[in-house]
């Protein structure tokens, strides 16, 4: 069994998933498996990506949404480590190196990203992404889920390196916004560190900007589903998993609380997607 497994979720990625795959495959720590999970592409993306040696492909017959595909990759796995690459995103060649000697080393966090570089769609570097950086270092680990709901907007750290164990009760809901839940339900299980000297390379594309709610919520929920997204799915995920992940800890009255504050904020958040 590998230690480490690199998940590169796939869709319609030909003119990128080549130089993600082998950002992935180059790593200069060893014990890594690279698998690509296609999610039913149409343009070649598989045929760019064929013949590379050591990389695992995954074929689905249908594209079964960008939910089900990232977490088809997750429980396909079994490597004490994990993390999930951008199939248009790039990692320096230490991402994984730094990752897990810091964790090996550091038993209260859970996960470890690295610094963060957006990319124009020519792989030119634009600028640091400073604000996907956080501090998800708090002792209280009720104030760190907390703190991570109430402050998440840039989730490019969903591409950490995290323990695997950190995600084994997660529910998966089906919900707009779910890598937020995600993330915050990684956090119950420990710290998350921002580490210097490795990048990774996060890809921006000015034709994307426009996408609307609707083929957004298709893309998560696939081609075929008929399925209805809505935040109101995902503020009830949001509370009902932050009372799985304490409820053991925390009496009724305080868990009540917490989720109540989640409920309220992330209402307010999203006011005009529940009208």
């Amino acid at each position: 069994m590998p230690r480490v497994t690199i998940a590169i979720p796939m869709f319609n990625e030909s003119q990128f998933i080549r130089d993600s795959v082998l950002s992935a495959l180059n790593q200069g720590f060893q014990d890594v498996e690279v698998v690509v999970y296609d999610n039913a592409s149409t343009d070649g993306s598989v045929e760019e990506i064929e013949g590379l040696p050591s990389l695992k492909v995954v074929r689905h017959a249908e594209n079964i949404g960008a939910l089900n595909n990232f977490k088809h990759a997750f429980l396909s796995s079994e490597s004490e480590y994990f993390m999930w690459l951008g199939a248009h995103d790039v990692i320096s060649v230490n991402y994984v190196e730094n990752a897990v000697s810091f964790l090996h080393e550091n038993s209260d966090f859970t996960a470890a990203f690295s610094q963060c570089y957006r990319i124009d769609a020519a792989g030119k570097l634009e600028r640091e992404l400073t604000e996907s950086y956080y501090d998800f270092t708090q002792d209280n680990v009720v104030e760190r889920y907390l703190y991570s709901v109430f402050s998440l907007v840039n989730c490019t750290c969903v591409h950490s390196l995290f323990r695997r164990d950190s995600l084994n009760n997660f529910t998966w809901p089906v919900a707009p916004a779910c890598d937020k839940v995600m993330l915050s339900h990684i956090l119950s299980t420990g710290k998350m560190a921002f580490l210097k000297d490795s990048a990774y390379y996060r890809r921006y594309f000015d034709n994307r900007t426009g996408i609307n709610d609707s083929a957004r919520m298709k893309r998560i929920a696939g081609s075929t589903a008929d399925v209805n997204l809505s935040y109101a799915d995902l503020i009830k995920e949001y509370c009902n998993d932050f009372r799985r992940c304490f409820h053991s800890d925390n009496v009724s009255r305080e868990l009540d609380i917490g989720a109540l504050a989640i409920q309220a904020f992330l209402k307010k958040r999203y006011a005009a997607d529940l009208k």
